[in-house]
C-alpha cells in the first residue's frame, strides 16, 4: 500500500494543510450558524447546521479574524513550490498511515484518523492547511461545502472509499452500528443511506436527529419523528419548513397510522395562517373531521370579500345541500347594485369555475349567475378573463342557456390604461399637496384592494381605496407586519427600547396584546405564523400563534452587531459588522438553510457612504455620493463599473435595493421627494412629491411603493402597471 500511495503522489498530489473534516470539528449543533466563509471575492457559500424544528442554539463555528489571516497566508506560502511539496508529503504520510491502520484491522484508531471523502480531490474554495488531526469522538457533522481539502489522485481517492466502505460492512456484521453509521454519513458522505440503516435497526429517535443534522429533505424527518413517537416534533420540523404536504404523501403512500394525525395537523396549521379554503381542501380526506372544515366555511364565507365569495363556492360544492339555507344570501348578491355588486358577482365567478367537485348546486348558480355576470363584462363594468366567462358556462352546463348565448366580445373595463414604469421613457410625476386630520406611521396593501394603516396611539384602520374606513383595530401600532396571504397581522408599537407586539385577525377582527419585545430589526412580512426578527445578536422564528414567547428556530452569538436587515424574495440577508471586515449571511427560507456566509476585508466604510445586501450569494452594493459630478454611486463590491443616478444637493435619507428596483427617499427643502429607479441603468421612473415633511415614510414590496406621512397622505404605485392611486385621511 506504501508504494500505491507514493506512486499516486506524482499524479494528483497538490498543496494544502490539514482536511477541513478530519482535523476533529466535532458536531455541528442543530440550528447552528454554520461553517466556512468566502475569502475577500465573496464567491464562497456554506450551507448551516441541520434544523429540525427545536428551538435551540445556533454557535459560530466558522473561522475567526485571526485563522482567517492565517488561511490567506498559509494559501500565498502553499503557491510557492517548495512549500507546496513539503505540505503535500506531510498530507500523503498521514494518508499512508491510515491505510496502515486499515490494513491492520485496527478499526477503532482508523476511523479516528479517517478523513471524509469530500475532503479529497481538490476543488475546494481554499486549501487544507498541514496535515490532518485524529479526532477526538465520532460525531456526524453538518454538511460543509466550503470546507478545505487535499488535492489527490482520483484513484487513490476510490481506494479509500473501497476502504471505508469494507470498514462499514464489518461494523455491522459485528453490531457496532453508532460507528457503521459514522462511516456512512461523515466519511462515506452517504446521509441517506445512513438514516436508512438506522431505520431498519429501528432507531427512529437517532435516524430523525442525523436527518437534521445533515440536511435531509424535510418530509424524512417528519415521517422519522413520528415513527420515534414524538408527533409534537414532527409538526414543529413541518411547520417550520412549511412541508407538510410531501410528508403526508409519504406517509399515507405506506398506508401509514400517522398519516391522518399529521393531515389534521396540517390544516390546523393553514387555519392558524389564515389560508382557511387549504385548510378545508386538506381535512376533507377525513370525514370525521368534517365539522372542523364547516366551522371554516362559516367563518371565511362571514369574512366577505374574495374570502367569503371563495366559500361560499366551496361550500355549495362540498355540500350541495346547503344551496337552500344560502339562497337568501345568494338572491340578494345577484342583485347587489353599483360597482361593488359587480366586483363581488365577479368574484363568485371566478370562486365557482376554482371550486371542485362540480355539484348541482355550483351548477344552478354558475348558470344564474352567468345571466348577470356576461352583461356586466361586455360593457366593460368588470375585467372578469372571458376564459372564466367560458369555464362558467360549462360549468352551468345547460344547452338551452348555451344556445341562447349570442357571439360575445369583452373589452377592457372602464379603468386608466397603465405602462410598467421600467417602460417609461420619461417618469411618472405625482405630488400631494392635500392635507388630512389623521396621522398614517405605516401602510401596507392588503390583497383585495385595500390598505392597512398604522395611526399611532389611534389604532389601526383598514380602509377601502376610496378612503372609506372598514375595520378598525384598538391597539397602539406605529408598525406593521403583514402576512403573505393578508389574513394576518402583527402591530408594533415602540416603548422606549422595547416594541409591544398586538396580533390582529383580519378574517374575524380579532384582537390580542401579544409580547414586549426587545427587538432590533424583524421582517415585514411573514407566513402567519412563522415571524423572523433579530433580538440583539440572536436571528429567531417566532411562533405568534404561540400564546407566551416560544423560538422555534435561532441562531445565536453573531459574530458582530447586524448593519443591516433584508428579507425578500425567499431570502433573509444580513449584514454583519465584524473585528475584520464585512460578513454577509443569506438564509434559503422557508427552511432557513445557510446558504452564504461570505467575508470581506476590503470595504471601508467612509462618512455618508451606506452598505446594501446582494442577492443570495452575490456581493453587497455600496451607496455613496460623489457631489462633484451631483450623482449618487451604487456599486456592488467586486464590479469595477458602478450604475449612476442623477441627484440634487441633498444627502439621500433612505436608500433601498429590492430585485430590479431602487428606491430613494430625499429631502428638498420643506418637501419630500422619494424616486423609484430602475437599477440596471440608474433611470428615473417615478417620482413623488409631496410638500412639507410631516414625518414622510414609505414602504416598499413586491412592487408596490407605498409614501404616507402623518398628515393623512397616503400614495400607492405600482411598478407592474404604472398605476398611481392616492387618497387623503380626514
Amino acid at each position: 500500500m506504501a508504494l500505491g500511495v507514493l506512486g499516486l503522489l506524482a499524479r494528483g498530489l497538490g498543496a494544502g494543510g490539514a482536511a477541513g473534516a478530519g482535523q476533529g470539528a466535532g458536531h455541528v449543533p442543530a440550528y447552528g450558524a454554520g461553517t466556512g466563509t468566502g475569502k475577500g471575492t465573496g464567491k464562497g457559500a456554506a450551507k448551516g447546521a441541520g434544523q429540525d424544528g427545536d428551538a435551540a442554539q445556533g454557535k459560530r463555528a466558522g473561522p475567526g479574524p485571526w485563522t482567517r489571516r492565517l488561511s490567506a497566508l498559509m494559501a500565498r506560502l502553499a503557491s510557492l513550490t517548495r512549500v507546496s511539496k513539503v505540505l503535500g508529503w506531510r498530507q500523503a504520510t498521514y494518508l499512508q498511515q491510515l491505510f496502515d491502520l486499515f490494513d491492520k484491522g485496527d478499526l477503532a484508531e482508523a476511523l479516528r484518523h479517517a478523513v471524509p471523502i469530500d475532503a479529497l480531490g481538490g476543488g475546494a474554495s481554499r486549501p487544507a492547511l498541514g496535515r490532518p488531526r485524529p479526532r477526538t469522538s465520532l460525531t456526524v457533522s453538518g454538511p460543509s461545502p466550503s470546507a478545505p481539502s487535499i488535492n489527490f489522485a482520483e484513484d487513490l481517492v476510490t481506494q479509500l472509499r473501497a476502504a471505508y466502505r469494507r470498514s462499514f460492512e464489518r461494523l455491522d456484521r459485528e453490531g457496532r452500528i453508532d460507528e457503521a453509521v459514522y462511516v456512512l454519513a461523515e466519511l462515506l458522505q452517504c446521509p441517506l443511506e445512513a438514516v436508512t440503516y438506522l431505520e431498519k435497526k429501528e432507531r427512529y429517535l437517532q435516524a430523525a436527529q442525523l436527518a437534521g443534522t445533515v440536511e435531509l429533505a424535510p418530509a424524512v424527518a417528519v415521517r422519522l419523528w413520528l415513527l420515534a413517537g414524538d408527533i409534537e416534533r414532527a409538526v414543529r420540523v413541518a411547520r417550520l419548513h412549511n412541508d407538510f404536504d410531501a410528508a403526508v404523501r409519504l406517509l399515507e403512500s405506506r398506508d401509514s397510522e400517522h398519516a391522518a394525525p399529521l393531515r389534521r395537523a396540517w390544516a390546523e396549521y393553514l387555519a392558524a395562517r389564515g389560508d382557511l379554503m387549504a385548510a378545508i381542501d386538506v381535512i376533507w380526506p377525513l370525514p370525521e373531521h368534517h365539522a372542523l372544515a364547516l366551522g371554516w366555511l362559516v367563518q371565511a364565507e362571514r369574512s366577505g370579500g374574495t374570502l367569503g365569495m371563495q366559500a361560499l363556492a366551496r361550500k355549495l360544492a362540498l355540500m350541495p345541500g346547503t344551496l337552500r339555507s344560502s339562497a337568501v344570501a345568494i338572491e340578494a348578491l345577484l342583485a347587489a347594485p353599483g360597482e361593488e355588486g359587480v366586483q363581488r358577482r365577479a368574484r363568485l365567478a371566478v370562486a365557482l369555475v376554482g371550486a371542485l367537485p362540480a355539484s348541482d348546486a355550483t351548477r344552478r348558480v354558475a348558470g344564474a349567475l352567468l345571466r348577470k355576470v356576461l352583461p356586466e363584462r361586455m360593457e366593460g363594468l368588470s375585467r372578469l378573463d372571458k376564459t372564466v366567462l367560458m369555464q362558467l358556462t360549462d360549468l352551468a352546463a345547460n344547452e338551452a342557456l348555451r344556445a341562447d348565448l349570442p357571439l360575445f366580445s369583452t373589452r377592457d373595463a372602464q379603468a386608466a390604461p397603465g405602462m410598467p414604469l421600467s417602460g417609461r421613457s420619461e417618469p411618472l410625476v405625482v405630488s400631494l399637496d392635500e392635507r388630512g386630520l389623521m396621522p398614517i406611521h405605516d401602510a401596507r396593501a392588503l390583497p383585495d384592494g385595500d390598505y392597512l394603516l398604522a395611526l399611532g396611539e389611534s389604532g389601526v384602520v383598514r380602509i377601502g381605496r376610496d378612503g372609506v374606513q372598514l375595520a378598525h383595530y384598538p391597539v397602539p401600532a406605529a408598525h406593521l407586519v403583514i402576512s403573505h396571504n393578508g389574513k394576518r397581522a402583527l402591530a408594533l408599537m415602540g416603548r422606549e427600547r422595547t416594541y409591544r407586539v398586538s396580533r390582529l385577525d383580519l378574517i374575524s377582527g380579532a384582537v390580542s396584546d401579544w409580547l414586549t419585545l426587545e427587538l432590533t430589526h424583524w421582517s415585514p412580512n411573514y407566513d402567519g405564523v412563522s415571524w423572523n426578527v433579530a433580538l440583539e445578536r440572536r436571528l429567531a422564528v417566532l411562533d405568534t400563534s404561540a400564546p407566551q414567547q416560544s423560538i422555534v428556530w435561532q441562531v445565536a452569538d453573531l459574530p458582530g452587531p447586524i448593519v443591516y436587515y433584508a428579507d425578500r424574495a425567499g431570502a433573509l440577508t444580513l449584514l454583519l459588522k465584524v473585528d475584520d471586515g464585512i460578513e454577509q449571511w443569506s438564509y434559503e427560507q422557508p427552511g432557513r438553510h445557510l446558504r452564504q456566509r461570505d467575508w470581506w476585508n476590503d470595504i471601508i466604510l467612509q462618512e455618508g457612504m451606506s452598505i446594501l445586501p446582494g442577492a443570495a450569494g452575490e456581493a453587497p452594493y455600496l451607496v455613496s455620493a460623489d457631489w462633484m459630478n451631483n450623482e449618487l454611486l451604487v456599486a456592488q463590491h467586486g464590479k469595477p463599473t458602478p450604475v449612476t443616478v442623477a441627484l440634487e444637493s441633498n444627502t439621500p435619507l433612505t436608500v433601498i435595493i429590492d430585485g430590479k428596483w431602487l428606491v430613494l427617499v430625499v429631502a428638498v427643502g420643506e418637501a419630500i421627494r422619494c424616486q423609484i429607479v430602475t437599477r440596471a441603468d440608474g433611470k428615473v421612473r417615478a417620482r413623488v412629491e409631496l410638500a412639507q415633511d410631516d414625518g414622510a415614510r414609505f414602504s416598499f414590496h413586491d412592487g408596490r411603493l407605498l409614501v404616507f406621512d402623518r398628515a393623512g397622505r397616503l400614495l400607492d404605485i405600482d411598478c407592474a402597471s404604472g398605476l398611481a392611486h392616492s387618497l387623503c385621511l380626514s
